[in-house]
């Protein structure tokens, strides 16, 4: 997927969630969730960055993000709003929660849960969005290109303090669906963390710097999702082990399809890149117009027909990698002629010798160097080790 324009951008959405006080007082508060999602928001909406148009990105911080925001959100706005083309980014940072399934659809038996802000530690069945009830909602959604961003902990708010329980993978259902890419903050049964240093969660603190540019492994001022998820698997782990002293590791869930979505760009470098390719562009515009100008003079002065002519421009027009051997030899015999290497006699004669097959292989011909095949005079192919050529006569180049 190229970077993206300011035309694609138009089709790309954002829906933001941080939770860090909630309004059940037994749900233990988060000290940098509501952080965590303003810098992410900051981001998206960056011009230089990902480049979502504000009004394309929504923000629910604490008491705004209630079960029917946040599902109003998605079933609701991105339902109306995102196409089949668009590109979805959802994030969310706050706790999350667990208890025995009512329902008797869980493998395990353990219900799993995404906490709003109106969430009842009694009864998250009816007061939280369950990981089944999440993935529903995501199915309303047309963008067939999906990437979700949690980092939240899945023991109702019942843990150590700075840490995210994540709890037996509640995100199986998440990934599900074409074009879907999941990202969470940690593997089944570890604690994902946020610590004071960082001011932010572990997680989202290396997805930010991802983001902004440290995940663009190969340099091409752009930052895709699988790109992102190599970065936090290097850094979380690290970090966690130091400021934590306790394993992180992201967990990934999803298709293939989704991992070459591109979320942030570096809007400078694409600049500067995309000037070196027109400067590339005019400079082989301006090289082809002067050949073609040659051509023309040759054909005037009576050395070329004027259909070999035409057919060396179709031959200097046509992309390398989509010509036969033959027309890649004698393209390269053509340049030669055109940049004053071989005289029109030569080059016509070596023509005829390709055109009737006595000229195998692409080789170039040339002046001088060991790899010498062609007579720079009459055409004519050599033998290894000759110092004449046996058709013309005339002195080979050492």
């Amino acid at each position: 997927m190229k970077h993206v324009s300011q035309r694609q951008a138009k089709s790309c959405y954002g829906l933001v969630v941080g939770i860090g006080g909630y309004g059940d007082k037994r749900i233990s508060p988060l000290s940098f969730t509501s952080n965590d999602a303003r810098s992410f928001y900051d981001l998206l909406i960056d011009p230089k960055r990902a480049a979502f148009p504000k009004e394309n990105v929504k923000l629910l911080l604490d008491d705004e993000a209630t079960r029917f925001h946040i599902e109003d959100a998605i079933s609701g706005w991105l339902f109306e709003h995102s196409s089949p083309d668009s590109t979805v980014v959802i994030f969310f940072a706050g706790h999350g929660g667990t208890e025995p399934d009512k329902t008797q659809q869980e493998a395990d038996g353990v219900a799993k849960y995404l906490l709003p802000w109106d969430a009842n530690k009694d009864n998250l069945f009816a007061s939280a969005i369950s990981t089944n009830k999440f993935s529903e909602l995501l199915k309303t959604v047309a963008a067939k290109r999906q990437v979700i961003f949690l980092d939240a902990c899945h023991s109702g708010g019942v843990v150590s303090k700075g840490a995210r329980d994540i709890g037996v993978d509640p995100y199986a259902h998440l990934a599900q669906g074409e074009g879907r890419l999941m990202i969470a903050a940690a593997k089944a049964n570890q604690l994902s963390y946020e610590v004071p240093e960082l001011g932010h969660g572990i997680f989202t603190h290396h997805l930010l710097e991802a983001l902004q540019g440290a995940a663009d492994y190969n340099g091409d001022g752009q930052v895709t999702a699988l790109e992102v998820f190599h970065y936090l698997q290097e850094k979380v782990p690290q970090t966690a082990r130091e400021m934590a002293r306790s394993h992180q590791e992201p967990l990934l869930q999803g298709d293939a399809i989704s991992q070459d979505i591109t979320l942030t760009v570096d809007a400078a470098a694409l600049a500067k890149r995309d000037a070196a390719r027109a400067r590339e562009e005019e400079a082989r515009r301006m090289q082809l117009s002067t050949r073609s100008v040659k051509l023309t003079e040759l054909t005037h002065a009576g050395e070329m027909p004027l259909a070999v002519a035409q057919e060396g421009l179709a031959l200097l027009t046509s992309e390398p990698g989509k010509l036969s051997e033959d027309e890649q030899t004698l393209r390269d015999l053509l340049l030669s002629l055109l940049d004053g290497h071989v005289s029109s006699a030569s080059y016509l004669k070596a023509r005829e010798r390709i055109k009737i097959g006595a000229a195998p292989g692409p080789e170039t011909l040339k002046k001088t160097g060991p790899a010498q095949q062609f007579c720079i005079h009459c055409g004519a192919k050599l033998k290894p080790g000759l110092s004449f050529c046996m058709n013309c006569g005339v002195k080979l180049a050492p």
